[in-house]
């Protein structure tokens, strides 16, 4: 509005200097010469009619001129206006692109961050899954192999206490027997000594009898008891 203002001062001010333009040339007196008086009649007449017409085409030109001219004016800030806002348009548009952009950015750093996060978590979830499965893995073979040598440690047991119980019916089936034998040797001298006597020969058969009943006492010792 205030251009528009200053458009239509600077075109009145330019009509008025037209006008004065105008009364000037008006005004102006022509001098006659002071021969020849007819022709001077005749130019100035010439003059009067012609003067005014000039004039009047000065000013009508001069005022479609500024008229012109500020339409000229006019339509050029008009114009100038409009790249302006344009330009600041373009220039909103480009920041809010560069913004959004920048928040996209943002966002991905973001959302790699956690996605790395993530799969850093479940990578060691995986890892502490499999440590785990190997731990149960080891304890089922440890509590299988604990029940393993508890089973080994009482079949030996039972096999000990078979042996300590076979060993001392063997001891006392060879008790028994020595027992028994030791009676029939006491009894063997004392029935060789009154036929015998004093005879080398006599003594020499008992010993064969002796050493005859030597293999059954070793096989009584040699034989378990069932």
């Amino acid at each position: 509005m205030q251009e528009v203002d200053v458009y239509q001062t600077f075109c009145k001010t330019s009509n008025n200097k037209v006008d004065s333009g105008l009364t000037y040339n008006v005004n102006i007196p022509v001098s006659a010469p002071r021969k020849r008086p007819r022709d001077a009649s005749f130019v100035n007449c010439f003059d009067s009619c012609a003067v005014p017409r000039k004039n009047k085409s000065l000013g009508i030109s001069s005022v479609v001129d500024d008229g012109v001219f500020c339409q000229i004016q006019q339509q050029q800030h008009q114009e100038i206006d409009h790249l302006i806002a344009q330009h600041i348009e373009k220039v909103r548009v480009e920041l809010e692109e560069k913004r959004k952009k920048q928040s996209r950015m943002l966002l991905t750093v973001i959302q790699d961050g956690i996605v790395k996060k993530l799969k850093e978590k479940e990578e060691e979830i995986q890892r502490m899954g499999k440590l785990n499965w190997v731990l149960q893995e080891r304890v089922k073979s440890l509590c299988l192999e604990n029940q393993l040598w508890r089973d080994l440690a009482q079949t030996n047991e039972a096999t000990a206490n078979s042996l300590r119980t076979n060993l001392e019916q063997v001891l006392a089936h060879v008790d028994e027997e020595r027992n028994a034998n030791d009676g029939g040797v006491a009894d063997l001298v004392d029935d060789a000594e009154p036929s015998y006597g004093s005879c080398d020969e006599g003594w020499l058969n008992l010993v064969v009898q002796l050493q005859q009943s030597t293999p059954n006492i070793s096989k009584a010792r040699s034989k378990p008891s069932k």
